[in-house]
């Protein structure tokens, strides 16, 4: 929230130290009439650290509203089930706004007995009934079947993964260099400052009336947090929830009356990137691999135009409890409710908790040649010095800049730390407190402003412009 005040010049102009300490405080205790949080600054009281309380005592009297529950991994969703079983035995009360829900998460609720209504009927817009027309493709996503699509026109291409997301848009550079300036990648290994510049462009270049033509290739990221509305979409097939999420980003308020709109590629005999057979997410897939079957053998014969009504009866038919049994997201789910309640009485620290609930696989960390052009942000940070007579313009400047080097970190897997050799692993910490410091990830990495972090490592001996994992 903090970049949310720094970001309007105007606004820092008039802010006073006083009123912004209020406004973090009072945040903190959750005391504004409206507070938008993650789920982790919620519902991390499943396990009842000691002085929870306080949180819950707040909640009994709150009205919480969840958005798009399927997004969920199967531990957040296990969290998410506690949590509201505890608010409601309390006294609190939730509502679940979200384009799909599968049936087995309200038998869930059921079993957790948490209560509820369901509305009649779906919220469907009948004006709206015919927007996509679906082809599915039995292969893998390919540049020549992108290509064919694009004529002056909007195509959005969205791949399970970020290294298909650029596998995808240097294919289609190398095949078409007329692309140059028409092509765009988003996805999540850009740093915060220009991942916020790229979300800007697309939801300028995907308004309806805006007549710009173009290519942007993307990642799960433009599935629900960005109002965008695009002519064809291709995708690679992941699951059905995710796919109609990506399929309300082409003809997002319009009918279609053409052919095909909408592209699946399921694989054909191999997996879409972000899927693996065995163990499910257990072996680092993406997406759940009953869950994406199920998906596949639902698509498989459909052809031609899809409403808004199918697609909801494809959710309910496939993601029921007794389709799911085999699944490992589901096992997954209720082991992990088993493991929260039965470890309510543990005495967690506010400390333990905090970490179950953040990534402890990934780093937020600065690129170097990142953290190189912008160096003068970190040596005017350390050379502020405390004055009693300027304090308060001293502490908003120090805000500022921790805000504007925050923007300089992206998120890096753990697996790509750990697995470097001792040849790679100069990762250096600059301090930027007495209690914060930022890792730079070495230049063994490249990172570039169009396509992002790339997380195969530079042979430095050799020739910087070669790459090896």
């Amino acid at each position: 929230m903090t970049k949310v005040l720094f970001a309007d010049q105007e606004y820092q102009d008039k802010l006073r130290l006083e009123d912004f300490d209020t406004y973090i405080n009072e945040t903190k205790k959750w005391s504004l009439p409206l507070t938008i949080t993650t789920l982790d600054q919620i519902f991390n009281m499943v396990y009842r650290y000691r002085g929870y309380e306080y949180k819950l005592a707040t909640l009994s009297y709150s009205k919480v509203v969840i958005d798009e529950i399927q997004m969920y991994s199967a531990d957040l969703l296990a969290y998410l089930i506690v949590g509201l079983s505890m608010i409601q035995e309390a006294g609190g009360k939730f509502a679940i706004v979200t384009a799909t829900l599968s049936p087995f998460i309200l038998d869930l609720f059921k079993e957790n007995k948490l209560q509820f209504k369901s509305p009649e009927k779906p919220f469907l817009d009948d004006t709206l009934a015919h927007r996509h027309s679906l082809k599915i493709c039995h292969g893998e996503l390919n540049k020549i079947s992108i290509l064919d699509s694009f004529n002056n026109n909007k195509v959005l291409v969205i791949c399970n993964t970020v290294n298909q997301a650029i596998k995808i848009y240097d294919d289609l550079l190398q095949e078409n260099k007329a692309l140059t300036g028409k092509l765009h990648l988003i996805h999540s290994r850009f740093i915060k400052r220009d991942r916020a510049k790229i979300e800007a462009e697309i939801l300028n270049f995907g308004k309806t009336n805006n007549v710009e033509s173009g290519i942007w290739i993307g990642t799960q990221v433009v599935e629900a947090s960005l109002d965008i509305d695009f002519d064809v979409l291709y995708t690679e097939l992941s699951e059905l929830n995710s796919l109609f999420q990506r399929m309300g980003r082409c003809y997002r308020k319009r009918n279609f009356n053409g052919k095909y709109n909408i592209f699946v590629f399921d694989g054909g005999t191999r997996m879409p990137s972000g899927i693996k057979k065995e163990n499910g997410f257990a072996n680092n897939s993406i997406y759940d691999y009953t869950m994406f079957k199920l998906s596949k053998n639902a698509l498989a014969n459909l052809d031609g135009p899809i409403s808004e009504e199918e697609k909801l009866n494809l959710i309910d038919n496939c993601y029921n409890t007794e389709t799911l049994k085999e699944s490992n997201y589901l096992a997954q789910v209720k082991k992990s409710i088993d493991y929260i309640r039965a470890s309510e009485n543990d005495g967690h620290t506010l400390q333990d908790t905090i970490s179950r609930f953040r990534d402890i696989d990934s780093f937020e960390m600065i690129p170097e040649n990142v953290y190189k052009d912008n160096i003068a942000l970190f040596k005017e940070l350390a050379n502020l010095k405390y004055d009693r007579d300027q304090y308060s313009r001293i502490r908003m400047r120090r805000l500022d800049l921790f805000n504007q080097i925050d923007d300089l970190t992206v998120q890096v897997p753990g697996y790509i730390i750990f697995n470097l050799s001792k040849e790679h692993r100069d990762i250096s910490e600059v301090q930027l407190s007495k209690f914060k410091s930022i890792k730079i990830l070495p230049n063994s990495f490249e990172y570039d402003e169009k396509k992002g972090l790339n997380l195969k490592l530079i042979d430095l001996k050799k020739d910087e412009s070669s790459n090896f994992f």
